[in-house]
């Protein structure tokens, strides 16, 4: 190796070195500040009310919250016939769609007057 290159080499090697010294010497520097500010904090503390005993545990899924709950929409429901309920389908919150029977009533009293009536319309038809 020639000593031009030597040299040259000598002094990328001290200048990679002089790199490496400043880089620790900061790194150094930065953690001794970092020290200091951890040292200057007070300590934390804490009340015994504060401090719990950790223990393995199965968390509760549910929650009871107080709150109101409203319907998006909202239907008026009417009978065409005034008769007594005799099933209910559905329930209160139930999701329903239209067209679907929703309660069944008696209709033995209805039958009944339609029986009637049919009866008087025959009776009247038979007058003519």
């Amino acid at each position: 190796m020639s000593p031009a290159r030597r040299w040259w080499v000598m002094a990328a090697a001290l200048a990679a070195l002089a790199v490496v010294a400043a880089a620790v010497s900061v790194q150094r520097r930065h953690a001794q500040e970092e020290g200091e500010r951890r040292a200057a904090r007070p300590p934390l503390e804490f009340a015994a009310a504060d401090v719990v005993r950790l223990e393995r545990r199965r968390l509760s899924v549910e929650a009871e919250l107080p709150g109101t709950v409203q319907a998006v929409s909202q239907a008026t429901v009417r009978a065409k016939v005034a008769a007594e309920v005799k099933r209910v389908l559905v329930r209160e919150g139930d999701r329903v769609r239209a067209g679907q029977t929703l309660a069944e009533f008696d209709t033995a009293h209805l039958r009944a007057q339609l029986a009637e009536r049919r009866a008087a319309v025959a009776a009247a038809q038979a007058d003519l």
